[in-house]
């Protein structure tokens, strides 16, 4: 999965929005993690502003999805 880029303040929201912790948020936006929550938590992301981006290279280049 493709990392999930938010705007400040939304990682916080989330970690209260799903009663959840910063580790698992991150996991989440980070795509490392394939589960239920986290793909409810990547979703949430999207609705609040963040943008899916993927590596392009090995120096951390973004292009925007």
């Amino acid at each position: 999965m493709n990392e999930i880029i938010v705007p400040h303040g939304v990682k916080d929201k989330l970690i209260k929005q799903f009663n959840t912790s910063y580790p698992t948020v991150r996991a989440a936006l980070r795509g490392k993690s394939k589960s239920l929550l986290c793909l409810r938590i990547r979703k949430a992301a999207l609705d609040n502003g963040g943008v899916e981006v993927a590596t392009i290279d090995n120096n951390n280049k973004y292009v925007i999805l």
